[in-house]
């Protein structure tokens, strides 16, 4: 019969496989789970639309829904898209299209990622170009990034 208590090294590998295993077990546990939040938050705002909604697809296309229509396994949105002058009709996937509030907030992420020109640290804005430094509140701080999402997101209208 194998002496397992005599055998240190055998234990403590075993130990340490099954620790690896149960992280493994979790973090596949943890991602599942966050999928499929994801998931029914998406089919909950899929049911919340209706036409005349204003939305903007994953491409970035930005457009007020006309239509909305069943095709074979899944459903079609008809977005009506384009300024004044140069406007058109887009057939897509209704998986496609995201919430304004979705855009935003994608948005925000992508200036926090590139740190535009401006550094806002303790109320201080100091500009990159010039390397003035002037005094700012922190609501003000925030009132001016809000004005620059809703620019960069009605300019693409």
């Amino acid at each position: 019969m194998l002496n397992l208590l005599g055998n240190q090294e055998l234990i403590d590998s075993l130990v340490f496989i099954g620790i690896i295993a149960a992280a493994f077990i979790g973090l596949l546990f943890l991602t599942t789970v966050r999928r499929k939040t994801q998931e029914k938050k998406q089919v909950a705002f899929i049911d919340t639309l209706r036409p005349g909604m204003e939305v903007f697809t994953y491409g970035g296309i930005y457009g007020k829904i006309k239509e909305i229509r069943e095709v074979g396994v899944g459903k079609e949105v008809l977005l009506e898209c384009g300024s004044d002058k140069y406007w058109g009709y887009l057939r897509i996937d209704i998986n496609a299209v995201m919430d304004l509030d979705r855009r935003l907030e994608l948005a925000q992420r992508e200036r926090e990622a590139k740190e535009a020109k401006e550094t806002s640290v303790s109320g201080i804005t100091v500009s990159k170009k010039t390397g003035n430094t002037q005094e700012a509140t922190q609501s003000e701080v925030e009132k001016q990034e809000s004005d620059r999402v809703k620019k960069e997101v009605y300019k693409n209208k």
